[in-house]
């Protein structure tokens, strides 16, 4: 029984996507530029990089548009002049001085630039044009140290940065850069993993009796979904967690708060069926867009109803086994190698019917 909205694209998106006069040309450069990555959200598709968001192809009720994200410009010296060439590309022809008017959002701590909006067209020109600007803009973003690094530090420090005297946001990238290499080098269908999602997120459910299942999940759910697949036959539906910086390990979205919460989350029969729906579904829509070398013949939801459920938790670089975290042992705090809390989560046979898989990750596909 499916109670929840699934990630697969609408039938309406599949169309435009296929249009050669809306959307197909960002399908033709996602497969043209393997550091890309498309995920879809039902009536829209996103185009990630560095899992860093840049275009959004969406159905509104005016019909398919391409929202363009600025929000990594907001710490360059020259944003107007960048912003305006982008404009300039898209919506020649209107003024940009009105737009820039109102772009800016200001709340409490920071400000947000609105993304630029408009109505696709068949130029792919113009789409690789925009890409070198949106490049330049995430590099900075993260890379570069500007005369505004100080607002940077004071704006990132406290939420999950540790290191002061790094350029901060650098920091906060690497997790976002791992769980991309992951989605873009785990695309098996004879044996190994088939990553379809990224930035999962369970939407609301109307049933309160499985909302109340769902209150350890909060923060806590996985970063990808993916499937496993054994001499070409899907044996399980894959929640993945990235964990690569220290400070990620503990609090209320650390090691122990996701195993629960995941853990949780994969025992609502429900979401899970959901889930297993879901990418069946996508899967086979990126066969159909040709996307990720999918050459197989179209599954069927009888392929994967049946599988199981493994959790699988990801440590990268800088993350080693002699990090030490604080972690809890008969309501005692103590402080503990990594190596030792991985051991003894293995060990839990229970969890998800002994389906637990903890991998520190040497490269970036997951065995």
């Amino acid at each position: 029984m499916s109670i929840s909205s699934t990630r697969d694209a609408s039938p309406i998106l599949m169309t435009q996507l296929k249009n050669k006069d809306t959307f197909k040309p960002f399908i033709d450069f996602v497969r043209e530029h393997h550091e890309l990555a498309l995920c879809f959200r039902s009536d829209r598709a996103i185009i990630y990089r560095n899992r860093g968001k840049l275009w959004e192809l969406a159905i509104e009720k005016g019909g398919p548009v391409v929202i363009i994200n600025l929000a990594y410009a907001k710490f360059m010296s020259d944003w107007p002049d960048q912003i305006k060439a982008i404009f300039n590309m898209v919506r020649g022809g209107e003024n940009f001085e009105e737009f820039r008017k109102c772009c800016i959002e200001r709340n409490k701590n920071s400000f947000y630039i609105r993304p630029i909006r408009y109505n696709p067209f068949n130029d792919i020109g113009v789409i690789k044009d925009v890409y070198e600007i949106l490049k330049y803009m995430q590099d900075d973003f993260y890379n570069k140290l500007t005369p505004v690094d100080y607002f940077k530090k004071s704006y990132y420090y406290d939420r999950g940065t540790t290191d002061e005297k790094a350029n901060t946001s650098c920091q906060r990238n690497k997790e976002y850069e791992v769980q991309q290499e992951l989605f873009l080098n785990n695309q098996f269908t004879d044996d190994g993993i088939f990553i379809y999602d990224m930035e999962f997120h369970q939407p609301k459910i109307k049933d309160t009796v499985i909302n109340e299942k769902l209150c350890n999940l909060k923060k806590n759910e996985p970063d990808l979904l993916g499937i496993r697949f054994c001499n070409g036959k899907a044996v399980s539906l894959c929640l993945i967690e990235v964990k690569a910086n220290e400070r990620s390990l503990e609090g209320t979205s650390g090691v122990d708060a996701h195993m629960k919460g995941m853990e949780d989350y994969s025992q609502i029969n429900e979401l899970m069926m959901d889930r297993k729906i879901e990418a069946c579904k996508i899967i086979n829509q990126f066969k159909d867009l040709n996307l990720y070398n999918l050459d197989k013949e179209e599954y069927t939801v009888d392929d994967f109803i049946k599988i199981g459920i493994e959790i699988i938790f990801v440590f990268s670089d800088p993350i080693t086994s002699n990090t030490y975290i604080n972690h809890k042992i008969n309501d005692c705090k103590v402080k503990i190698q990594l190596h030792k809390i991985l051991k003894s989560y293995s060990e839990c046979s229970d969890l998800c019917g002994g389906r637990f898989k903890i991998e520190v990750l040497k490269k970036t596909i997951i065995s």
